[in-house]
């Protein structure tokens, strides 16, 4: 004797529990396979945009700073600058170092011999008052580096800066770089992060930059103009010296999207 076998529609109708379960599972199967495409998909853009190697944060003080020397030069006198990496002189540092030292002065018959080398004639009184006024910072702002270095004690805060004028050019540099991303508003690091990551590099002591200290330059703008600086008494060869110490701001990262902003404020400097 045959037995009836019952038809799909008939146990569809009979068990709708059944029906529901496959279809969720498949519904939940696609969506996994879905997210997996998206996130190789960030992977990919994240290794070709950031460069997932270790950081190229390279260092960038005052007298390291090509764009620093160059705005410098440009507020002397228009062109000075191209005469200076006519002669392979391109930092504070390296103008220091191309006619005596630092800590002694030159004479004058040197001076003389490389401003004229400079501009590749006899310089007038006024040309060469600008290559020795310049000579003279060069030389002021190279002992100042040195002596921070020397008395630089505590790597908890950023106590060394990046010039104005090379954060502005590195930024504009990874703008155009990284695409994507907006850099502007809360993904724009504040200048404090940013002095923070670079005395890392500076000092070569590894410290933990947590997300709540990440702000943006938003918000350090708006802070800053509420809160006074904090000032920080220290005593320097027998006499009490009063300095300012700018400290990382706590921020909020209550919400995923406020600590993913943070996560990306913190990765700006370092792919700098």
């Amino acid at each position: 004797m045959q037995r009836n076998q019952p038809n799909l529609a008939a146990v569809l109708r009979i068990q709708p529990d059944i029906a529901f379960y496959w279809a969720t599972t498949g519904l939940c199967i696609a969506l996994c396979f879905w997210n997996c495409l998206n996130l190789f998909h960030l992977h990919q853009v994240l290794e070709v945009s950031f460069n997932l190697d270790p950081p190229t944060f390279v260092a960038m003080s005052l007298i390291d700073s090509e764009a620093a020397f160059d705005s410098r030069c440009d507020k002397l006198e228009a062109g000075l600058k191209d005469l200076f990496h006519a002669q392979s002189i391109n930092t504070f540092s390296s103008l220091a170092f191309a006619v005596g030292t630092p800590k002694e002065s030159v004479n004058d018959a040197d001076m003389k011999a490389f401003r004229d080398k400079i501009f590749t004639r006899e310089a007038t009184i006024g040309e060469g008052a600008y290559v020795k006024r310049l000579h003279f910072e060069a030389s002021t702002v190279v002992m100042a580096d040195l002596k921070a270095q020397a008395t630089f004690g505590d790597t908890t805060e950023p106590s060394r800066k990046i010039p104005f004028v090379e954060k502005q050019r590195r930024l504009t540099e990874q703008e155009g770089r990284i695409t994507g991303f907006s850099h502007r508003n809360e993904q724009q690091p504040s200048h404090a992060l940013i002095d923070a990551c670079f005395t890392i590099v500076e000092t070569g002591a590894l410290i933990y930059l947590p997300p709540s200290k990440c702000g943006s330059r938003d918000a350090e703008i708006h802070t800053d103009s509420k809160n006074k600086q904090k000032q920080i008494l220290t005593l320097e060869q027998g006499t009490l010296k009063s300095v300012h110490h700018n400290s990382l701001t706590q921020v909020d990262v209550g919400t995923e999207l406020k600590l993913m902003f943070a996560f990306q404020r913190r990765a700006s400097p370092s792919a700098w």
